[in-house]
């Protein structure tokens, strides 16, 4: 995969500080209309009529006027450009304005308009008409006079912030001489259209992290320009296989950012800068206002806005406002929400650290006294502001980031990889921190990054709990186990399921793995065994992992009846969500060769083709190396032992089913904590 270097583009889009001319014209659809329709009116009535496009800066007043010129010449229209800098006004127009009178203004600018009349229909631009000296606005008013019964197109533009100017006055009085349409102010652009100018500049497809700095930057052709600019100046973004990505990787999201140490960490400084200088054009109390905001998250109750600063909420009604002209906050039902995560960060960086901690202390305080709590956002508060050793904070994190596990385990890693940074050397909640920050990060198969956090937190000189210390070694084997590690799987493996033998913590996915991994099989067959022989002591993961270890047993073996049986039970028994998803014993029902129960006649084909060579025998071809490996190889005589006694295996697994689910229905689901009692 090639990575491009993006220095043409840039060199070719600061030529001006305006989207250059050869790129698409994006998010002015309406105004596009308008303008062809204003065109449209003159060459149809031969007519002089006045446009003029009144709009705030960097709303893409010079590219409007590019476009309509590209459009006036596809109906024949010739061009006369007027505006400062491309009228010669024999160098008076800046220096000496008022020097050279109205009527030669004029004599200069009649001509050139009566020698392109001759071969059609004209367009005259005067773009930033409010930089124009008033004498060349009296004399442009002259000459639009004489012209009025002719096919001229006058087309203007202004700043809308100019117009208290006297030539913007003079605009005025210049409407009232020809018909004249006004488009104020050019509309915001839309998020598409925003990434769509970011596209043509990079010349790639943002990824999502570079979008959401585009969508941070403003809702202004110059604002979008400017930060994809700074980007590339800064060297900070690259293309890769036609989509331009930040070269430092990916940005934090979520949860993951709000319990960052550094919520502006990982933004880009060129970005941060100019947010900071948005967010210093602010007032004071503004300003003061979006930084507690920001504490309390990316989006927030004006309720707890105002209980933070100790204010009344009719207070906050002139900063708030504010926030939203600039585009800091948007609404969002009951509460205002940040424009964008990366302005939230960036606000949020932009808090003292000593500030953010003691403000993060009030916002416990805050949600703690009240009836109904949010454990998550406490959790996220107290990161950042719990003293270390408060093992109730400690407690408290555990907590919510396991109740964070089920449904994202992204957020749940964040917040206990964090969490550990309030934990000290050997208390006890360290290492049951631990264990929910690696089953985290094993469901979302960073395994590298689980095994190196058991290893760091399982060191000699700081065991912690026995019962956490064996939870946290079980997932480090699973990890290990997931990505390949045969060397240290058989030492550390043997280790944990003995201790699970013992009676401390069983691991479904340790027994399943054990034998996907095709080490030690006879072991696990002989513990699912052993779970199934004693299925009311276990939680019914557990007995969907000992049934599912049978049922793979049983296939390998060629046991196809005794196989189904075992995989449906473990699908009756299993809880509704497993605790990693390669445990679930519905992917062994689905790999199954015959995808879900057949029936007698079709399992009995499926033996005799295992027998004689039909169409399942490649799957007993794939697995005679694994069973030589380990002094398997099934002779004769075994493969008759094996007929003879399927019948009466396949009929008492039926039974132990009938046994086992009732029990597993009344068990808990606590298998990677505490065994079902």
């Amino acid at each position: 995969m090639s990575c491009t270097p993006l220095g043409e583009n840039l060199a070719a889009c600061e030529q001006s500080v305006d989207l250059p001319v050869s790129l698409p014209l994006r998010g002015r659809d309406e105004e596009t209309r308008r303008t062809k329709r204003f065109i449209q009116a003159v060459a149809e009535s031969r007519q002089a009529r006045m446009l003029v496009v009144a709009s705030p800066a960097g709303t893409g007043n010079t590219r409007l006027v590019a476009e309509g010129t590209s459009l006036a010449a596809l109906r024949g229209f010739s061009s006369l450009d007027l505006s400062p800098g491309a009228f010669p006004a024999e160098g008076s127009r800046t220096d000496h304005p008022h020097v050279i009178s109205v009527s030669a203004l004029a004599a200069q600018i009649e001509p050139r308009l009566a020698q392109r009349l001759r071969q059609g229909p004209v367009l005259v631009t005067l773009d930033d008409a409010h930089r124009t000296p008033p004498s060349v606005l009296a004399a442009v008013s002259a000459v639009m006079a004489k012209f009025k019964d002719l096919p001229v197109c006058w087309l203007l533009t202004v700043h809308a912030e100019q117009f208290g100017t006297a030539a913007s006055a003079m605009l005025q009085d210049m409407a009232r001489v020809l018909p004249c349409d006004w488009l104020e102010p050019l509309t915001p652009l839309s998020d598409d259209a925003a990434l769509a100018i970011a596209a043509d500049v990079l010349g790639a497809v943002p990824d999502h992290d570079v979008a959401a700095l585009v969508n941070s930057a403003g809702a202004t052709p110059l604002q979008v320009v400017e930060v994809v600019l700074d980007l590339l100046r800064d060297d900070q973004v690259q293309v890769v296989g036609d989509v331009a990505r930040l070269m430092a990787g990916p940005m934090e999201r979520g949860i993951a950012c709000a319990v960052s140490p550094e919520p502006a960490g990982r933004l880009p400084w060129s970005f941060r800068r100019r947010m900071g200088e948005r967010l210093h054009a602010l007032s004071p109390q503004a300003q003061d206002v979006l930084q507690v905001a920001a504490v309390l998250g990316c989006g927030f109750a004006p309720e707890d806005l105002a209980e933070m600063l100790g204010e009344p909420v009719a207070v906050l009604l002139r900063p708030l406002r504010e926030a939203l002209a600039a585009g800091f906050l948007r609404g969002g039902g009951a509460e205002f929400v940040f424009h964008r995560e990366p302005v939230w960060r960036a606000v949020l960086g932009s808090v003292p650290e000593p500030m953010r901690s003691a403000l993060h202390r009030q916002a416990v305080t805050m949600l703690l006294g009240r009836e109904h709590q949010d454990a998550v956002s406490v959790a996220v508060h107290l990161v950042h502001c719990a003293r270390t050793g408060d093992a109730e904070a400690v407690s408290a994190v555990d907590a919510a980031a396991q109740s964070l596990l089920p449904e994202s385990p992204e957020a749940a890693a964040a917040l206990a990889i964090n969490g550990l940074r309030i934990t000290g050397q050997g208390e006890p909640n360290r290492i049951a921190l631990g264990v929910t920050a690696a089953a985290a990060l094993v469901r979302m198969g960073r395994l590298s990054q689980a095994v190196e956090l058991a290893r760091d937190l399982l060191h000699p000189d700081d065991p912690g709990h026995v019962q956490s210390a064996s939870v946290l070694r079980t997932w480090q084997t699973i990890a290990q186990m997931l990505r390949g590690d045969a060397t240290t799987v058989c030492t550390v493996g043997l280790e944990v399921t003995g201790a699970a033998a013992d009676g401390h913590d069983l691991s479904p996915e340790l027994l399943l793995l054990n034998i996907l991994s095709l080490h030690n099989l006879g072991a696990a067959i002989g513990m699912a065994d052993q779970v199934l022989a004693q299925s009311g002591e276990f939680s019914p993961d557990v007995l969907a992992a000992a049934l599912t270890v049978r049922a793979m047993a049983s296939w390998r073996e060629g046991d196809l009846d005794v196989a189904i049986e075992a995989a449906e039970a473990a699908v009756a028994v299993r809880d509704e969500l497993t605790r990693i998803w390669q445990s679930d014993p519905l992917w062994t029902k689905g790999v199954d060769p015959h995808q879900a129960r057949p029936p007698r006649r079709g399992a009995r084909r499926g033996r005799r083709g295992l027998r004689h060579g039909g169409s399942a025998r490649h799957r007993r071809d794939d697995l005679r190396p694994a069973h030589a490996a380990r002094g398997r190889a099934a002779g004769p005589g075994r493969r008759r032992r094996r007929r003879s006694g399927r019948h009466h295996r396949s009929r008492g697994l039926r039974a132990r089913r009938d046994a086992v689910v009732p029990a597993a229905t009344r068990c808990g689901a606590g298998a990677l904590r505490t065994p079902a009692r």
